[in-house]
Protein backbone atom coordinates (compact mmCIF):
# COMPACT_ATOMS: atom_id res chain seq x y z
CA UNK A 1 0.00 0.00 0.00
CA UNK A 2 1.35 3.08 -1.11
CA UNK A 3 2.63 5.86 1.63
CA UNK A 4 -0.24 8.21 2.07
CA UNK A 5 -2.80 5.10 1.94
CA UNK A 6 -1.64 3.44 5.01
CA UNK A 7 -1.27 7.19 6.39
CA UNK A 8 -5.32 7.37 5.43
CA UNK A 9 -5.86 3.87 7.21
CA UNK A 10 -4.24 4.18 10.02
CA UNK A 11 -6.30 8.11 10.29
CA UNK A 12 -9.38 6.51 9.42
CA UNK A 13 -8.99 3.85 12.44
CA UNK A 14 -7.89 6.47 14.89
CA UNK A 15 -11.26 8.66 14.10
CA UNK A 16 -13.52 5.57 14.25
CA UNK A 17 -11.71 4.38 17.26
CA UNK A 18 -12.62 7.93 18.84
CA UNK A 19 -16.03 8.06 17.47
CA UNK A 20 -16.88 5.09 18.41
CA UNK A 21 -16.00 5.97 22.37
CA UNK A 22 -13.12 4.23 22.20
CA UNK A 23 -11.82 1.23 22.91
CA UNK A 24 -13.69 -1.04 25.47
CA UNK A 25 -10.79 -1.00 28.17
CA UNK A 26 -11.67 3.21 28.68
CA UNK A 27 -14.19 2.29 30.64
CA UNK A 28 -12.73 -0.55 32.48
CA UNK A 29 -13.06 -1.37 36.11
CA UNK A 30 -10.64 0.60 38.51
CA UNK A 31 -8.04 -1.43 40.21
CA UNK A 32 -8.14 -2.65 44.11
CA UNK A 33 -6.08 0.33 44.72
CA UNK A 34 -8.72 2.70 43.16
CA UNK A 35 -9.02 4.69 46.67
CA UNK A 36 -5.86 5.92 46.10
CA UNK A 37 -4.94 8.84 44.73
CA UNK A 38 -6.99 10.72 46.35
CA UNK A 39 -9.51 13.24 44.67
CA UNK A 40 -8.22 16.37 43.46
CA UNK A 41 -9.17 19.50 44.90
CA UNK A 42 -11.40 20.89 41.67
CA UNK A 43 -11.21 24.24 40.46
CA UNK A 44 -14.12 26.74 41.82
CA UNK A 45 -15.45 30.28 40.41
CA UNK A 46 -12.60 32.14 42.36
CA UNK A 47 -9.58 30.45 40.14
CA UNK A 48 -7.37 31.84 37.66
CA UNK A 49 -5.99 28.19 36.02
CA UNK A 50 -3.35 28.78 33.75
CA UNK A 51 -1.85 25.68 31.70
CA UNK A 52 1.39 25.23 30.07
CA UNK A 53 1.89 23.03 27.14
CA UNK A 54 5.08 21.77 25.50
CA UNK A 55 3.58 21.04 22.33
CA UNK A 56 0.22 21.38 20.43
CA UNK A 57 -1.70 18.13 21.89
CA UNK A 58 -0.24 17.92 25.72
CA UNK A 59 -3.02 20.79 26.69
CA UNK A 60 -5.75 18.13 25.90
CA UNK A 61 -4.22 14.48 26.43
CA UNK A 62 -3.10 15.91 29.62
CA UNK A 63 -5.75 18.44 31.28
CA UNK A 64 -8.42 18.41 29.52
CA UNK A 65 -10.86 17.10 32.02
CA UNK A 66 -9.63 19.52 34.06
CA UNK A 67 -10.33 22.22 31.43
CA UNK A 68 -13.45 20.99 31.54
CA UNK A 69 -13.97 21.21 34.95
CA UNK A 70 -12.28 24.84 35.51
CA UNK A 71 -14.85 26.40 32.77
CA UNK A 72 -18.03 24.76 34.39
CA UNK A 73 -17.24 26.12 37.75
CA UNK A 74 -16.83 29.55 36.56
CA UNK A 75 -12.75 29.28 36.67
CA UNK A 76 -10.76 32.14 34.26
CA UNK A 77 -8.49 30.01 32.32
CA UNK A 78 -5.46 30.57 29.45
CA UNK A 79 -3.52 27.89 27.78
CA UNK A 80 -0.46 28.53 27.26
CA UNK A 81 1.41 26.33 24.30
CA UNK A 82 5.78 26.56 24.63
CA UNK A 83 6.11 24.86 20.56
CA UNK A 84 4.04 24.26 17.68
CA UNK A 85 5.38 20.99 17.35
CA UNK A 86 7.27 22.05 14.19
CA UNK A 87 10.52 19.20 14.30
CA UNK A 88 7.67 16.00 14.87
CA UNK A 89 9.19 14.46 11.66
CA UNK A 90 7.17 11.71 11.80
CA UNK A 91 4.21 13.62 11.57
CA UNK A 92 5.90 15.75 8.61
CA UNK A 93 6.95 13.21 7.02
CA UNK A 94 3.53 11.39 7.01
CA UNK A 95 1.83 14.84 5.44
CA UNK A 96 4.54 15.28 2.84
CA UNK A 97 4.29 11.61 1.64
CA UNK A 98 8.19 11.38 1.48
CA UNK A 99 10.95 10.91 3.77
CA UNK A 100 12.79 14.37 3.06
CA UNK A 101 10.77 17.36 4.45
CA UNK A 102 11.95 21.07 4.00
CA UNK A 103 12.36 23.45 6.40
CA UNK A 104 8.89 25.02 5.26
CA UNK A 105 7.25 21.79 5.53
CA UNK A 106 8.17 21.66 9.23
CA UNK A 107 6.83 24.95 9.30
CA UNK A 108 4.14 24.46 7.70
CA UNK A 109 3.47 21.46 10.23
CA UNK A 110 3.80 23.98 13.35
CA UNK A 111 1.10 26.14 11.81
CA UNK A 112 -1.25 22.90 10.86
CA UNK A 113 -0.75 21.71 14.48
CA UNK A 114 -2.32 25.24 15.85
CA UNK A 115 -5.17 24.96 13.83
CA UNK A 116 -5.65 21.34 15.46
CA UNK A 117 -5.20 23.04 19.37
CA UNK A 118 -7.44 26.31 18.37
CA UNK A 119 -9.83 23.53 17.11
CA UNK A 120 -9.63 21.04 20.19
CA UNK A 121 -10.17 23.34 22.80
CA UNK A 122 -12.88 25.65 20.99
CA UNK A 123 -15.17 21.77 21.09
CA UNK A 124 -14.28 22.03 25.26
CA UNK A 125 -14.88 25.84 25.34
CA UNK A 126 -11.41 27.36 24.94
CA UNK A 127 -11.93 30.36 23.27
CA UNK A 128 -9.00 31.18 20.55
CA UNK A 129 -8.28 34.36 22.90
CA UNK A 130 -7.65 32.02 25.47
CA UNK A 131 -4.60 30.44 24.26
CA UNK A 132 -1.35 32.26 23.70
CA UNK A 133 1.63 30.13 21.45
CA UNK A 134 5.14 31.44 22.25
CA UNK A 135 6.15 30.11 18.97
CA UNK A 136 9.71 28.33 20.49
CA UNK A 137 11.44 25.36 18.66
CA UNK A 138 9.98 21.86 18.71
CA UNK A 139 12.29 19.40 20.55
CA UNK A 140 14.76 22.63 21.52
CA UNK A 141 13.47 23.33 25.12
CA UNK A 142 16.37 21.58 27.21
CA UNK A 143 18.92 22.94 24.72
CA UNK A 144 17.51 26.53 25.64
CA UNK A 145 17.24 25.47 29.31
CA UNK A 146 20.86 24.32 29.45
CA UNK A 147 22.76 25.88 26.93
CA UNK A 148 21.29 28.34 24.88
CA UNK A 149 20.13 30.66 27.27
CA UNK A 150 21.60 34.24 26.21
CA UNK A 151 19.63 36.29 23.67
CA UNK A 152 22.29 36.91 21.73
CA UNK A 153 23.59 33.04 21.72
CA UNK A 154 19.78 31.41 20.13
CA UNK A 155 19.38 27.66 19.41
CA UNK A 156 19.12 26.72 15.78
CA UNK A 157 16.44 24.63 15.44
CA UNK A 158 17.66 21.51 12.60
CA UNK A 159 13.99 20.85 11.31
CA UNK A 160 13.20 24.63 10.50
CA UNK A 161 16.43 25.79 10.20
CA UNK A 162 14.93 29.30 12.49
CA UNK A 163 16.74 30.43 15.10
CA UNK A 164 14.23 32.91 16.31
CA UNK A 165 9.77 32.16 15.96
CA UNK A 166 9.27 32.39 12.06
CA UNK A 167 5.27 32.31 13.41
CA UNK A 168 3.41 35.84 13.32
CA UNK A 169 1.17 34.61 16.16
CA UNK A 170 4.23 34.00 18.20
CA UNK A 171 3.64 36.24 21.81
CA UNK A 172 6.78 37.25 20.86
CA UNK A 173 7.12 38.27 17.06
CA UNK A 174 10.53 37.13 16.30
CA UNK A 175 11.23 35.77 19.97
CA UNK A 176 14.97 34.49 19.42
CA UNK A 177 15.24 31.08 20.74
CA UNK A 178 16.74 31.49 23.93
CA UNK A 179 16.27 29.85 27.06
CA UNK A 180 16.13 33.65 29.10
CA UNK A 181 13.56 34.46 26.34
CA UNK A 182 11.20 31.96 27.55
CA UNK A 183 11.42 33.27 31.04
CA UNK A 184 10.84 36.63 30.16
CA UNK A 185 7.28 35.60 28.38
CA UNK A 186 6.25 33.33 30.83
CA UNK A 187 7.00 36.09 33.72
CA UNK A 188 4.82 38.41 31.56
CA UNK A 189 2.19 36.19 30.93
CA UNK A 190 1.91 35.32 34.58
CA UNK A 191 2.03 38.77 35.64
CA UNK A 192 -1.09 39.88 32.94
CA UNK A 193 -3.16 36.64 34.13
CA UNK A 194 -1.86 36.04 37.97
CA UNK A 195 -3.32 32.85 37.86
CA UNK A 196 -4.44 30.76 41.29
CA UNK A 197 -3.71 27.37 39.85
CA UNK A 198 -0.62 26.60 37.38
CA UNK A 199 -0.72 23.40 35.58
CA UNK A 200 2.68 22.42 33.81
CA UNK A 201 4.53 19.28 32.99
CA UNK A 202 6.34 16.55 35.55
CA UNK A 203 9.90 17.38 36.42
CA UNK A 204 10.65 13.92 35.55
CA UNK A 205 8.85 13.26 32.07
CA UNK A 206 11.45 11.57 30.00
CA UNK A 207 10.49 13.88 27.30
CA UNK A 208 13.45 16.50 27.30
CA UNK A 209 10.75 19.14 26.36
CA UNK A 210 8.35 18.56 28.94
CA UNK A 211 10.99 18.88 31.58
CA UNK A 212 12.21 22.01 30.44
CA UNK A 213 8.76 23.52 29.86
CA UNK A 214 8.88 22.76 34.15
CA UNK A 215 11.77 24.09 34.57
CA UNK A 216 10.77 27.47 32.99
CA UNK A 217 8.09 28.47 34.11
CA UNK A 218 9.50 26.94 37.67
CA UNK A 219 12.07 29.61 37.12
CA UNK A 220 8.90 32.14 35.91
CA UNK A 221 7.42 31.81 39.15
CA UNK A 222 11.09 31.80 41.15
CA UNK A 223 11.83 35.67 39.94
CA UNK A 224 8.10 36.88 40.27
CA UNK A 225 8.35 35.68 44.09
CA UNK A 226 5.34 33.90 44.15
CA UNK A 227 6.33 30.74 44.97
CA UNK A 228 4.15 30.43 48.00
CA UNK A 229 1.31 32.69 46.02
CA UNK A 230 0.22 30.04 43.37
CA UNK A 231 -0.78 26.33 43.75
CA UNK A 232 0.94 24.36 41.15
CA UNK A 233 -0.24 20.74 39.62
CA UNK A 234 1.97 18.47 37.32
CA UNK A 235 0.92 16.22 34.92
CA UNK A 236 2.72 13.36 33.51
CA UNK A 237 2.58 11.89 29.99
CA UNK A 238 6.12 10.17 29.30
CA UNK A 239 7.24 7.27 31.44
CA UNK A 240 8.91 4.07 30.51
CA UNK A 241 6.52 0.86 31.93
CA UNK A 242 3.87 3.73 32.85
CA UNK A 243 2.59 5.40 28.94
CA UNK A 244 5.38 4.12 27.03
CA UNK A 245 7.39 0.91 26.03
CA UNK A 246 9.62 -1.12 27.78
CA UNK A 247 6.92 -3.17 29.41
CA UNK A 248 3.35 -3.54 29.43
CA UNK A 249 2.17 -0.08 28.20
CA UNK A 250 -0.89 -1.30 26.10
CA UNK A 251 -3.67 -0.37 28.41
CA UNK A 252 -5.53 2.74 29.98
CA UNK A 253 -3.68 4.81 32.45
CA UNK A 254 -5.68 4.06 35.08
CA UNK A 255 -3.13 5.38 38.22
CA UNK A 256 -0.35 7.41 38.77
CA UNK A 257 3.60 5.41 37.60
CA UNK A 258 4.26 5.40 41.63
CA UNK A 259 3.81 7.01 44.82
CA UNK A 260 7.07 9.42 45.09
CA UNK A 261 4.75 12.13 44.20
CA UNK A 262 1.43 13.19 46.30
CA UNK A 263 -0.68 13.00 43.44
CA UNK A 264 -4.52 13.45 43.25
CA UNK A 265 -6.81 11.98 40.87
CA UNK A 266 -9.51 13.89 38.41
CA UNK A 267 -12.45 12.13 37.77
CA UNK A 268 -14.49 12.81 34.57
CA UNK A 269 -18.36 12.41 34.09
CA UNK A 270 -19.45 10.79 31.24
CA UNK A 271 -20.24 13.95 28.98
CA UNK A 272 -16.83 15.13 29.94
CA UNK A 273 -15.10 12.22 28.74
CA UNK A 274 -17.24 12.30 25.61
CA UNK A 275 -15.94 15.79 25.68
CA UNK A 276 -12.63 14.88 25.95
CA UNK A 277 -12.16 12.06 22.64
CA UNK A 278 -14.31 14.39 21.16
CA UNK A 279 -11.46 17.38 20.74
CA UNK A 280 -8.58 14.66 20.47
CA UNK A 281 -10.38 13.20 17.58
CA UNK A 282 -8.86 17.04 15.91
CA UNK A 283 -5.06 16.17 16.34
CA UNK A 284 -5.20 14.64 13.45
CA UNK A 285 -1.54 14.84 12.28
CA UNK A 286 -0.83 13.17 15.50
CA UNK A 287 -3.57 10.36 15.17
CA UNK A 288 -1.96 8.92 12.34
CA UNK A 289 1.14 8.25 14.00
CA UNK A 290 0.75 8.51 18.06
CA UNK A 291 -3.03 6.45 18.35
CA UNK A 292 -1.50 3.76 21.08
CA UNK A 293 0.05 6.62 22.75
CA UNK A 294 -3.10 8.97 22.46
CA UNK A 295 -5.70 6.75 23.58
CA UNK A 296 -3.93 5.58 26.65
CA UNK A 297 -4.53 9.66 28.33
CA UNK A 298 -8.39 9.53 26.75
CA UNK A 299 -9.93 7.83 29.97
CA UNK A 300 -12.25 8.38 32.60
CA UNK A 301 -9.36 10.03 35.12
CA UNK A 302 -6.50 11.97 34.63
CA UNK A 303 -3.30 13.05 37.36
CA UNK A 304 -1.98 15.27 38.79
CA UNK A 305 0.83 15.49 41.57
CA UNK A 306 2.07 18.36 43.80
CA UNK A 307 5.84 18.60 43.56
CA UNK A 308 7.30 20.80 46.29
CA UNK A 309 10.28 22.90 46.20
CA UNK A 310 12.97 21.42 48.47
CA UNK A 311 15.14 23.18 51.04
CA UNK A 312 19.12 23.68 50.42
CA UNK A 313 20.29 23.43 53.94
CA UNK A 314 23.73 24.14 55.02
CA UNK A 315 25.52 20.95 55.69
CA UNK A 316 25.52 18.02 53.36
CA UNK A 317 24.78 15.43 56.23
CA UNK A 318 21.62 16.96 57.50
CA UNK A 319 20.66 17.39 53.87
CA UNK A 320 17.42 15.30 53.01
CA UNK A 321 17.88 12.56 50.84
CA UNK A 322 15.83 13.35 47.70
CA UNK A 323 14.43 10.60 45.45
CA UNK A 324 15.87 11.84 41.84
CA UNK A 325 15.45 9.05 39.41
CA UNK A 326 12.11 9.11 37.76
CA UNK A 327 12.37 7.12 35.17
CA UNK A 328 13.86 3.91 35.69
CA UNK A 329 12.89 1.49 33.99
CA UNK A 330 15.35 1.04 31.28
CA UNK A 331 15.73 -2.02 28.65
CA UNK A 332 19.57 -2.19 30.00
CA UNK A 333 19.89 -2.36 33.85
CA UNK A 334 22.33 0.64 33.37
CA UNK A 335 23.62 2.91 35.56
CA UNK A 336 21.48 5.75 36.73
CA UNK A 337 21.20 8.86 39.85
CA UNK A 338 19.05 6.90 42.11
CA UNK A 339 19.39 9.56 45.11
CA UNK A 340 20.68 13.38 45.92
CA UNK A 341 21.94 15.16 48.82
CA UNK A 342 23.18 19.40 48.26
CA UNK A 343 23.72 21.78 50.66
CA UNK A 344 25.94 25.09 50.67
CA UNK A 345 29.10 24.62 51.60
CA UNK A 346 30.56 28.61 51.49
CA UNK A 347 30.99 29.94 47.67
CA UNK A 348 30.63 26.10 46.82
CA UNK A 349 27.26 23.79 46.44
CA UNK A 350 27.88 20.30 47.71
CA UNK A 351 26.76 17.31 46.12
CA UNK A 352 26.03 13.86 46.86
CA UNK A 353 24.43 11.58 44.14
CA UNK A 354 23.72 8.33 44.88
CA UNK A 355 23.86 5.56 41.72
CA UNK A 356 22.02 2.40 40.78
CA UNK A 357 25.30 0.36 39.47
CA UNK A 358 28.91 1.59 39.24
CA UNK A 359 29.94 3.55 36.35
CA UNK A 360 32.29 1.99 33.51
CA UNK A 361 33.79 2.45 30.93
CA UNK A 362 31.98 4.90 28.06
CA UNK A 363 29.57 6.56 30.73
CA UNK A 364 29.62 9.63 32.06
CA UNK A 365 27.96 11.11 34.88
CA UNK A 366 27.07 15.28 34.45
CA UNK A 367 25.15 17.45 36.36
CA UNK A 368 23.15 20.93 34.65
CA UNK A 369 22.13 23.84 36.80
CA UNK A 370 20.91 27.29 37.29
CA UNK A 371 21.80 29.22 40.70
CA UNK A 372 19.15 31.27 41.80
CA UNK A 373 20.28 34.90 43.10
CA UNK A 374 17.53 36.68 44.67
CA UNK A 375 14.29 37.32 42.09
CA UNK A 376 17.09 36.30 38.98
CA UNK A 377 17.61 33.04 37.54
CA UNK A 378 21.31 33.04 36.56
CA UNK A 379 22.85 31.23 32.82
CA UNK A 380 23.25 27.78 33.31
CA UNK A 381 26.05 25.81 34.54
CA UNK A 382 27.17 22.15 33.43
CA UNK A 383 29.87 19.89 35.39
CA UNK A 384 31.00 16.82 34.62
CA UNK A 385 31.30 14.89 37.54
CA UNK A 386 32.38 11.43 35.62
CA UNK A 387 34.64 10.78 34.44
CA UNK A 388 37.08 12.60 36.75
CA UNK A 389 38.77 15.54 34.48
CA UNK A 390 41.35 17.26 37.01
CA UNK A 391 41.97 19.90 34.42
CA UNK A 392 38.45 21.11 35.45
CA UNK A 393 39.21 22.09 38.94
CA UNK A 394 36.81 19.93 40.41
CA UNK A 395 36.82 18.46 43.77
CA UNK A 396 35.33 14.84 42.84
CA UNK A 397 35.47 11.31 44.60
CA UNK A 398 33.81 7.97 43.73
CA UNK A 399 33.61 5.84 46.56
CA UNK A 400 31.13 2.47 45.72
CA UNK A 401 27.94 3.73 44.65
CA UNK A 402 28.26 7.09 45.49
CA UNK A 403 29.62 10.66 43.81
CA UNK A 404 30.64 13.40 46.29
CA UNK A 405 31.30 16.52 44.26
CA UNK A 406 32.00 20.35 45.32
CA UNK A 407 30.71 22.53 42.73
CA UNK A 408 31.69 25.98 42.40
CA UNK A 409 28.43 28.27 43.20
CA UNK A 410 26.97 31.55 41.84
CA UNK A 411 28.13 34.71 44.59
CA UNK A 412 25.09 35.07 46.62
CA UNK A 413 22.73 32.33 45.17
CA UNK A 414 19.74 31.47 47.60
CA UNK A 415 19.24 28.29 45.72
CA UNK A 416 19.44 26.02 42.62
CA UNK A 417 17.28 24.76 40.02
CA UNK A 418 19.34 21.38 38.78
CA UNK A 419 19.22 17.60 37.25
CA UNK A 420 21.72 15.22 36.89
CA UNK A 421 22.13 12.72 33.83
CA UNK A 422 24.01 9.44 33.25
CA UNK A 423 24.92 8.64 29.88
CA UNK A 424 26.29 5.09 28.72
CA UNK A 425 26.77 4.05 24.91
CA UNK A 426 22.92 2.64 24.75
CA UNK A 427 21.51 5.15 27.02
CA UNK A 428 20.46 8.63 29.16
CA UNK A 429 19.38 8.43 32.19
CA UNK A 430 18.04 12.03 33.35
CA UNK A 431 16.93 12.66 37.03
CA UNK A 432 14.12 15.02 37.27
CA UNK A 433 14.49 18.39 37.62
CA UNK A 434 14.83 19.80 41.53
CA UNK A 435 14.25 23.01 42.92
CA UNK A 436 16.20 23.71 45.84
CA UNK A 437 15.69 27.01 48.21
CA UNK A 438 17.89 28.37 51.15
CA UNK A 439 15.85 30.28 53.87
Amino acid sequence: MPRRGRHRLLLCLGLAWLAGGGLAWGAAPMPASALWPPPLAEPTAHDRVLIIAPHCDDEVLATGGLIQHALAAGAQLQVVILTNGDGFRSAAQRLAGRKRVSPAEFIGLGLRRQRESLAALALLGVSARQVIFLGYPDAGLERMWVENWALDHPYTSRPTGQHASPYPNSFRRDAPYAGRAVVDDLKTILARFRPTLLVLPHPGDRHPDHGAAYAFATAAVYELGWQTQVRTLCYLLHKAAWSEPPGPHDGPILAPPDRTDAWSALSLTPSQLAGLRQAGRCYRTQLAVLLPFMRRFLVPKQFFAAVPWRELGSSISGAPSITAAFDTAYPSAGPRVKTLRAARDGAHLRLSLELTAPLGTGSSCRVYLHPLTPARVEAPQQFVLYPVRPADGLRVTAKGLLLEALLPCEKGAAGVILAADVRTPDQRARTRWIVLVGH
